[in-house]
């Protein structure tokens, strides 16, 4: 049987049908039922309508959207849902109404949304009622928050003892939600149910690509704002400032107060993190001589990328979270200390094998910053020169260990037949802080003559 389906939502268009002109109505149908329980006007003039149909085949009802132009006509409809029943109550305006994604949620009784609307930071808030959740015996108002991907974030349920739903919700400007419905739970007659929620946790943190994050320290200070390149799942990021920590590297120290600032979180994310942090409330000596430190695996770890002397901030890119502290230098920058020494100082006899070669660095760095050492090798000959028995490659990449403390390599013992001998040259760099390096040569003679070590 048709069911007529009509855009005669007069409380949107007009607001008394005696006094105003209806300026056009339409009717919109076919075989089966038809109910429209949402209208909302689009960016370009039209409208978005939601309800549900059994036109699809399904005796149960599918979900059903129309989107029309400015004067009613039909630009087109889609129909979703599963085998049971379904039904729309709200909607958003997307660019073209193909599903990108479908989520659920509820228990194992019956759950309704009837409204939804997009919050802030791209994700939405979702109220209807349930009878499921919440360890209540009816129905209570049911309030969902959902990343931009419709992840569930949190949800919560309100009511009493009868029954309580929520039909709409929108975020207010303090960034908590305001939701109305009805409800009997309270004097056992049914009245406007009217419910503030809080603000969310400044430190929420959403889902999503470039997700800046200020958290409050329990004192109400935020000198720490964060990116995080990527949000996997969303979570709550909390901040604690404090007087005590790690003592600082050597050559550097703490402002006054001494100020440590302490981060974790419970969202997963992937990539990088932003960490910059305002010190206009710390006392340095030397605003141009600190350096933001990470503390992890025991040590601490320069991470500046910025600092901001005019504005105070400084900022620094890390992928985990702990303590971070902002340090100023005490003594000059110095370039790393390199004293290499080789177990090789001559490859006799010129027998054409590979010889294991170890240069120990003997490296350190003033303050005890992080130092990494490199090395590349090089010759005064050319491989596979005349007279040298055409063999190569004649040495192998050097290797450092982890601990920088030496340096492994293969060098082959022999020479062109018609030169004054072969030296290789061994050129070994340290590099400290940004443009702090010391470059030195070993060399390793392999000898025209029979000269031995």
């Amino acid at each position: 049987m048709k069911i007529l389906f009509s855009i005669l939502a007069l409380g949107l268009f007009v607001s008394s049908a005696l006094t105003q002109t209806v300026e056009w109505s339409k009717t919109i149908g076919g075989d089966g039922h038809y109910e429209a329980r949402y209208v909302q006007q689009t960016s370009e003039g039209g409208y978005i309508i939601t309800g549900s149909t059994t036109s699809s085949g399904s005796e149960s009802g599918d979900i059903y959207v129309l989107k029309t132009d400015s004067q009613g006509n039909t630009l087109w409809s889609k129909t979703l849902g599963g085998t049971g029943w379904d039904m729309g109550f709200a909607g958003q305006q997307t660019s073209d109404g193909n599903e990108t994604w479908s989520k659920t949620f509820g228990g194992e009784n019956s759950d309704f949304g009837y409204a939804v609307s997009q919050t802030s930071d791209g994700g939405y808030i979702v109220v209807g009622e349930t009878d499921t959740m919440g360890g209540v015996e009816n129905t209570a108002v049911y309030l969902i928050r959902t990343d931009a991907a419709g992840n569930e974030v949190w949800s919560a349920t309100y009511g009493g003892d009868g029954n309580s739903e929520g039909f709409c919700v929108q975020q207010t400007e303090d960034g908590g939600y305001i939701v109305v419905g009805n409800s009997d739970a309270f004097i056992f007659q049914n009245e406007i149910y009217l419910i503030k929620i809080a603000p969310e946790d400044p430190g929420f943190t959403p889902a999503g690509a470039n997700i800046e994050v200020t958290p409050v320290a329990p004192g109400g200070e935020t000198p720490v704002t964060l990116l995080f390149s990527n949000v996997t799942q969303s979570g709550i990021t909390s901040l604690t400032v404090e007087d005590t920590g790690p003592i600082p590297p050597e050559g550097f120290s703490l402002g006054n107060p001494p100020t440590y600032y302490n981060l974790t979180t419970t969202a997963q994310f992937s990539g990088n993190i932003t960490v910059c942090i305002d010190y206009s409330d710390v006392t340095y000596t030397d605003v141009t001589q600190l350096q933001l430190f990470h503390y992890e695996n025991d040590t601490w770890t320069p991470v500046t990328v910025s600092n901001d002397i005019i504005g105070k901030k400084i900022c620094g890119v890390v992928t985990s979270f702990s303590s971070f502290a902002v340090f100023e230098e005490t003594q000059p920058s110095l370039p790393p200390v390199l004293n290499p020494v080789a177990d090789h100082t001559v490859l006799w006899p010129p027998n054409h094998k590979m010889v294991d070669i170890v240069i120990e660095t003997n490296v350190s760095s003033p303050g005890g910053l992080p130092v990494t050492v490199s090395a590349v090798v090089s010759s005064n000959e050319p491989v596979n020169g005349l007279g040298d028995g055409n063999l190569s490659p004649d040495w192998t990449e050097p290797v450092v260990s982890p601990d920088n403390a030496e340096i492994r390599l293969q060098l082959r013992a022999e020479r062109s037949g018609t030169g004054t001998g072969r030296i290789y040259t061994v050129s070994i760099t340290a590099e400290g802080q940004p443009g702090l390096s010391t470059t030195m040569d070993i060399q390793i003679a392999v000898p025209i003559n029979n000269k031995r070590e």
